[in-house]
């Protein structure tokens, strides 16, 4: 729960990768080396193997074809939405190349993948094993290892940049097409609560831009940030890394308390519904936010620290807003509008039917494969909707439900108009509307 609060990971458009916030149980004598391209990977092995005669395999038995290791999570979207496009390129290339979605050793982790196997005949072999994301030096999600079929560690890539037309280069030998970013295990020794560039934290001081530190991101370094500026929680200093301009005026001119819909769980007061979800873009040169999905081009990191005197949160929030139009040169409003929302209304008959018989709380949450809650608030249901349709229109409690809820879904809820259709299904149905918010503004001076 701490951690949350210090670093928070978001799933935007143009971001395709999650940060992991996992703790690894390793003993110190069983810690491994984390993995470099270029070199061969030792007798190691994929544990709690599916679709394979044995539980464990080595990594030898896969030489004589290319071996893609796809890392994963149930929290991340992306990762989830590309098992289809590579379960085709497994078809495609069954004779000389393997790949193996690789998520962690988690009853999530397997529960999901058992229920999309079933529902997409899914036939990518799964294996569940922490110690491999340590080994490859993963702190991103989605993640994709490739290896060739002399065992040797060739490539870190993003997903979307594999289709059959890159796969067939590679194997036939195409080596430009094998570059990587400058993935290294730099990204374990990151500390988001110190700040970035001093004492080596995060790389050397000598490749910033600008004090307060704005520089362009490194893939090495984590895509993490803090969720808004407030002194009470983080102090005299405030970092985002990993993030595209308009994401960084975004962060600078909301609220000071968090936008995303917290759970009972997390305790935590949030202004969900209060703003719109992503900034507006009117400049006379919009091209100038034009990003590359899948490379570190446009995305920055940026740190400021300033006197522990002056660390209000206004003075900080301040002074962010002031560095990013020095170095940007672009004006943030923040003005009121009505803006589309979803409301989540329900008939009196599916109000009584919600409503809770009572009982001890349960959370049976299988990510993007369904859930199950009994004794729980409307909230929850807004919660994974959030998960799904993050920069889209907020979705608005207008049930009438004071009380609690019992609900169950069993559907593919990583797209939207199943979960939408599933939720109708249940008596609650999603009725655009539109809602008074606070909209924030990027333009020219």
């Amino acid at each position: 729960m701490a951690h949350r609060q210090i670093a928070i990971s978001y799933i935007l458009a143009t971001i395709v990768f999650v940060f992991l916030a996992r703790s690894f149980s390793v003993a110190q004598t069983d810690r491994p080396t984390t993995l470099m391209v270029g070199q061969e990977c030792p007798d190691i092995f994929l544990h709690n193997l599916t679709t394979f005669d044995d539980d464990s395999v080595s990594i030898r038995r896969f030489r004589g074809k290319w071996l893609l290791l796809e890392f994963w999570d149930p929290s991340c979207l992306p990762c989830i939405r590309s098992f289809p496009k590579l379960d085709s390129l497994q078809r495609e290339f069954s004779d000389s190349l393997t790949i193996v979605l690789v998520g962690h050793n988690e009853q999530a982790s397997r529960n999901l993948i058992s229920k999309f196997k079933a529902r997409y005949n899914l036939t990518l072999a799964a294996a569940f094993d922490n110690k491999l994301f340590r080994m490859f030096g993963i702190s991103s999600v989605p993640l994709v290892a490739i290896i060739d079929d002399r065992g040797v560690v060739r490539s870190l890539k993003f997903p979307e940049e594999l289709n059959s037309n890159t796969l067939s280069a590679m194997i036939k030998g195409d080596a430009t097409l094998l570059s990587t970013p400058e993935f290294d295990p730099i990204a374990a020794s990151f500390d988001i609560m110190k700040p970035l560039l001093i004492a080596g934290n995060g790389g050397p001081d000598t490749t910033f831009l600008q004090r307060s530190v704005l520089m362009k991101w490194n893939p090495s370094i984590p895509a993490r940030a803090f969720s808004h500026v407030s002194a009470s929680m983080y102090g005299n200093h405030v970092q985002q890394c990993g993030r595209a301009i308009e994401w960084l005026y975004y962060f600078a001119y909301k609220d000071t308390i968090y936008s995303y819909p917290s759970t009972e769980h997390d305790g935590i007061l949030d202004n969900y519904g209060e703003y719109w979800m992503q900034p507006i873009i009117k400049v006379a040169d919009p091209d100038k936010f034009k990003l590359t999905p899948g490379t570190a081009e446009g995305f920055y990191c940026y740190s400021l620290v300033v006197p522990k005197e002056k660390a209000t949160t206004r003075y900080i929030q301040r002074a962010v807003q002031t560095d990013l139009f020095n170095y940007f040169g672009y004006v943030g409003e923040v003005a009121t509008r009505k803006m589309p929302c979803w409301y989540l209304k329900v008939s009196s008959d599916a109000r009584k039917t919600l409503t809770t018989k009572g009982g001890e709380q349960v959370y049976e949450d299988n990510g993007y494969a369904g859930f199950t809650f009994v004794n729980v608030p409307v909230k929850e249901i807004i919660v994974r909707l959030w998960g799904v349709e993050q920069l889209g229109p907020p979705f608005i409690d207008a049930t009438g439900i004071t009380g609690n809820i019992d609900i169950s879904i069993d559907t593919d809820l990583s797209n939207f108009d199943g979960f939408r259709k599933a939720l109708k299904e249940k008596g609650i149905e999603l009725v655009p509307g539109k809602k008074k918010m606070k909209v924030i503004t990027i333009r020219d001076p």
